[in-house]
């Protein structure tokens, strides 16, 4: 049985926990160097596209069912696990009814928390800039590591009830997660600080080349 929405939760759910990861990674890493890489202009962005991707996809995931509203918008919100949660009742026995409402309960609750904020940024700061966003077009406060944890507990919520809704069917989720970014910030940093430290050796084996 083919799903029609369920690549688009898995992508979503996916490039959320991506994301995640990597802003952790970069909350994370031990700055004891003065100049460290996580501080440049470069992984600034980088930090600040992550958010963008983290918030955009979380709200995807979060969006109403439209499914059934008016023609014009019921193409919209694929990604959304409540749309995901109405095609798999038409697709299962009624037993599956009781599950739905939980499961659809469960998302409503899940608006209370963290998820709060995280529509507020996207309103206030990534999708729409509205004039009243505090302190002007171009500043930004990303989450801070605490955050970031709620935010994977949120995640990992979300991955419960989209497991719930696929468990009648033959789909696997597979969320992957690397340290690469830990490594490539550690040694950066471990490398500028030694090729400075030990630079006048270098000049002097230069010059007895």
């Amino acid at each position: 049985m083919h799903l029609k929405n369920v690549q688009y939760c898995l992508m979503a759910l996916h490039l959320s926990y991506k994301s995640l990861n990597e802003i952790s990674s970069i909350l994370s890493h031990d700055k004891k160097f003065k100049t460290s890489i996580a501080e440049s202009p470069t992984f600034r962005f980088y930090n600040y596209s992550l958010h963008y991707m983290l918030v955009m996809e979380i709200c995807k995931l979060m969006e109403p069912n439209n499914s059934k509203g008016p023609a014009k918008y019921r193409d919209n919100h694929y990604a959304s696990l409540k749309r995901l949660i109405g095609e798999v009742e038409l697709s299962v026995p009624p037993s599956f009814k009781a599950i739905s409402e939980n499961l659809t309960n469960r998302i409503e609750l899940l608006k209370c928390g963290l998820f709060s904020k995280i529509l507020h940024l996207r309103d206030k700061k990534l999708a729409y800039s509205d004039m009243d966003q505090y302190g002007g077009p171009l500043s930004f406060k990303g989450f801070d590591i605490d955050e970031i944890e709620e935010c994977r507990e949120l995640l990992d919520e979300l991955q419960d009830i989209l497991k719930e809704c696929i468990s009648h069917f033959d789909y696997d989720i597979v969320i992957h997660s690397n340290t690469q970014t830990q490594n490539l910030l550690k040694y950066v940093d471990e490398y500028k600080a030694f090729a400075k430290d030990n630079k006048w050796d270098f000049f002097k084996w230069q010059s007895k080349k």
